[in-house]
């Protein structure tokens, strides 16, 4: 059972060496977990199923070189999107090297943080009005999605300070402050997800909703969705009657059975 987090956790690292070993283990698997670690791929692979994403701008580190060229940059940012907009690491979680930006000036240096710690960098538009809402979903063949929750902070968004630092910051209502045709609608949306990356065991899958047009979008996965005391995955689960311990005993349940399959699947070639 990974109790990690991060790089080497979430990237599909120590997947890769527990998928060496005899073993079950209890997240998803090498290839979706390397997949949903880099929100660019996610969101192109997301799109192409025909899942609703917010539209993305892509940044390579070799695009920033001099002043023409992020002048340029500046130039197709703008004439895409309007201001404020998320400029984020394509790789990476906890909300580091996120920023919100709310004018010109402020762009180039934000994708310049990003920067500092992946080598691509995505744009994206800022709702103005929206919800933050996430949905638990656990299983391998047969997906189940749990009561989505909503996340409320007093910061300009989800950061990391709000996250691990001042946590009394965000509220959270479980149930989601949301009807129940959406709630409808984004189980679907994370089973969709969910499926089209090739997730097993767990995850987490993280929407936002434009309030004014009510529209809505996957943000990211999660694979190792966090378990501390205000962690919403496994609050997900207790609030639709599955209490903490039935919780662990199904992630070793479902990594018992896919080991089992993987092993039929392979002995299955071999003949």
């Amino acid at each position: 059972m990974p109790i990690m987090h991060g790089s080497y956790a979430e990237d599909g690292s120590i997947q890769g060496i527990l998928s060496s070993l005899p073993f079950p283990y209890t997240c998803t698997n090498v290839s979706s977990a390397a997949l949903t670690i880099n929100k660019i791929l996610t969101k192109k692979i997301l799109h192409d199923s025909c899942i609703p994403v917010l539209p993305t701008y892509r940044i390579d580190k070799q695009d920033i070189k001099d002043s023409h060229s992020k002048n340029k940059i500046l130039k197709e940012i703008s004439e895409r999107f309007p201001f404020p907009l998320f400029v984020k690491p394509s790789s990476g979680g906890s909300s580091q090297g996120i920023s919100k930006v709310k004018s010109h000036q402020k762009l180039i240096p934000a994708i310049e943080l990003a920067l500092e710690l992946d080598s691509m960098v995505l744009v994206e538009p800022a709702l103005i009005d929206r919800q933050e809402i996430e949905v638990a979903v656990t299983g391998n063949e047969d997906i189940t999605t749990y009561t989505p929750a909503e996340i409320i902070t007093s910061y300009e968004f989800y950061d990391y300070t709000a996250k691990y630092i001042n946590p009394a910051s965000t509220n959270f209502f479980l149930p989601a402050h949301i009807n129940k045709n959406m709630i409808k609608q984004i189980q679907l949306y994370a089973r969709q997800a969910y499926k089209a990356v090739g997730c097993s065991i767990m995850a987490r899958v993280d929407f936002l909703i434009d309030t004014q047009k009510q529209q809505i979008y996957v943000n990211e996965i999660n694979t190792i969705p966090g378990f501390t005391t205000i962690s919403m995955f496994p609050r997900m689960l207790m609030h639709d009657g599955i209490s903490y311990p039935q919780i662990i005993e199904l992630l070793i349940q479902l990594a018992i059975a896919r080991q089992c399959t993987n092993s039929i699947n392979t002995t299955s070639r071999i003949q």
